[in-house]
């Protein structure tokens, strides 16, 4: 007998900055995988110029300062690290889209450790996707 296959929704942290990581955000929108968690750099004012805003998109999808959204450029500082544990579910995968940030074991703990156990078949292709998405664009 076949077990029914049950998608599972992803936990997902979206950390980046400018229009690579708004490309990015929009696709995992489309693939309906909105990450539950966006962290974007402590500079970015909600302004798009020659680089668009992360923040500002991530506002005009419902994401709330605090609750979902965050302006961080320290990732790695313990007290942040806290604060997400704390207010968030479990994280299954991190998408890190050039954030300023170089990660510590802290902040990459964050995401659950058997995450490429489990799903790197599903991981793989969702990259996939958003790397050939974004490069078709240009």
């Amino acid at each position: 007998m076949h077990k029914k296959y049950i998608r599972k929704k992803l936990n997902i942290l979206l950390i980046g900055r400018g229009t690579i990581s708004v490309n990015c955000l929009g696709i995992l929108k489309n693939q309906k995988h909105l990450p539950n968690l966006i962290i974007c750099d402590s500079h970015d004012d909600g302004v798009d110029t020659w680089n668009e805003s992360l923040y500002k998109q991530s506002i005009k999808l419902g994401y709330k300062e605090g609750v979902n959204l965050f302006r961080q450029t320290k990732v790695n500082d313990p007290h942040f690290i806290n604060r997400l544990k704390k207010n968030n579910r479990s994280i299954d995968i991190i998408f890190s889209v050039q954030p300023r940030a170089i990660f510590k074991r802290g902040f990459i703990g964050l995401a659950k450790e058997n995450v490429f156990k489990n799903k790197i078949l599903k991981i793989i292709i969702l990259i996939m996707h958003c790397f050939l998405h974004i490069i078709m664009k240009k």
